[in-house]
């Protein structure tokens, strides 16, 4: 046995992980649809945005930062706080964009001759 587990039990678990590694995720799915709808530029989109959210995760789990918000209530609860007081401010700007980016798009179709 090593470190108490049985040889069964390590063969359970290296089966288990080679086909948990042989089955596609949520991120490869989420990449094989952009590519599928939108080409070779959505997939690099999706893909660099995943990455790019895997290496922040990777940094606070390696200066511990992850570790340190799990263990203080309060810096948990802070960051938290914050995120939710600022959220609706972003949403209610983006909303306010998107808004006028279709206004924009709107008048300039409008704007187009048409064809008699």
């Amino acid at each position: 046995m090593l470190s108490g587990m049985s040889w069964e039990t390590w063969l359970l678990f290296t089966v288990t992980e080679a086909v948990l590694c042989l089955t596609p995720g949520p991120a490869v799915l989420f990449v094989l649809a952009q590519g599928l709808g939108r080409g070779f530029r959505g997939a690099l989109a999706g893909a660099t945005g995943i990455l790019a959210g895997n290496t922040f995760y990777f940094v606070l789990s390696a200066t511990s930062l992850g570790a340190v918000l799990m263990a203080s209530y309060e810096v948990f609860s802070a960051i938290r706080a914050a995120h939710l007081t600022a959220r609706p401010a972003f949403v209610g700007a983006t909303n306010r964009i998107a808004g006028a980016l279709l206004i924009g798009a709107g008048l300039r179709i409008a704007a187009l001759p048409r064809g008699e």
